[in-house]
């Protein structure tokens, strides 16, 4: 992946800034954009942006593809984000899908272990 680009639409706020510094191991080229559902604070983008993130603040229009690959995408000022698509193998969703669930695992068990240790039953 470090030759490629990756596009990121986060859904979770809570992990967004984590999710992209790992991404940054994976590509120099990543982008997040923002969407109506999914804003980012100004702490976050600030984070985002010192750790080499672009963060786009204008609406997605569209997503722009050629075959089975993602071209572009289109914003609402008309502009282009050219991307590569690089999750679009099954190698990669694979290593993508794996390391995600090792995320959401270290996130269960940080919840529970910091909900036991302010319960007191730590």
């Amino acid at each position: 992946m470090g030759s490629g680009k990756v596009l990121l639409d986060a859904a979770n706020a809570r992990m967004l800034v984590p999710f992209a510094l790992m991404l940054r191991g994976w590509t120099r080229d990543l982008v997040v954009f923002k969407t109506e559902a999914f804003d980012v604070a100004p702490d976050p983008s600030a984070q985002l942006q010192q750790a080499g993130v672009r963060v786009e603040a204008a609406p997605v229009r569209r997503l722009i593809g050629r075959g089975r690959s993602l071209e572009s995408v289109e914003l609402s000022t008309g502009d282009r984000v050219p991307r590569a698509g690089d999750l679009t193998t099954r190698g990669q969703a694979a290593i993508f899908a794996s390391s995600a669930s090792v995320l959401a695992a270290t996130m269960i068990n940080l919840e529970l272990n910091s909900e036991l240790a302010l319960s007191g039953a730590l």
